[in-house]
């Protein structure tokens, strides 16, 4: 489904017959458009690029990669953080994706925290310059530094709230453990 104009609300789009990719996109629980691409998670921990322009169609070989540092974590969730930059949300980790641009021959993966990860993939807001979303730990952020680097900040925003998060059921809490 796309949104063209919100008088006439979602309609189904046609697959493209033909186009620069080779298959049809595949199917996934997540999805992020960015860059004139859509980003889909299409494995615990592989994401797959449309076509430029074309969200239908994609090139598994060219435009699909994995997010992967040594960990047997889950991805969960992408977020843009600036122009060229992706962070990509793991249940037990984060991690940034930088020069998305182009063919996507240039990418570059980097740590940022491997002190938590993202227990809920709706749950990743933009505040201001700042991403926010629920972590085990509570709701924690990830800042742009002065420095232009990403920074994952100590400060748990909910930890006003901890008696109330000391009772959420984690399995159920991202909807995608078996809970909905």
């Amino acid at each position: 489904l796309v949104c063209r104009n919100l008088d006439f609300g979602f309609e189904a789009i046609a697959q493209s017959a033909s186009g620069t990719g080779t298959e049809t996109i595949p199917n996934s629980s997540f999805g992020l458009f960015f860059g004139n691409r859509l980003l889909l998670i299409d494995a615990p921990d592989k994401v797959a690029a449309s076509d430029l322009l074309d969200y239908t169609r994609y090139a598994p070989t060219l435009a699909s990669f994995r997010i992967n540092q040594g960990n047997n974590d889950r991805l969960v969730a992408i977020a843009p953080f600036t122009a060229n930059t992706l962070i990509m949300f793991k249940d037990q980790s984060i991690l940034r994706v930088d020069n998305i641009t182009g063919d996507l021959s240039g990418m570059t993966l980097g740590a940022v925290t491997n002190e938590y990860g993202c227990a809920a993939p709706r749950s990743v807001v933009q505040m201001g310059a700042d991403l926010a979303w629920l972590s085990e730990k509570g709701i924690v952020t990830l800042r742009l530094t002065e420095q232009n680097q990403i920074q994952s900040t100590q400060q748990i925003l909910s930890a006003p709230l901890e008696e109330t998060f000391r009772r959420v059921n984690w399995h159920y809490a991202g909807g995608m453990n078996g809970g909905s």
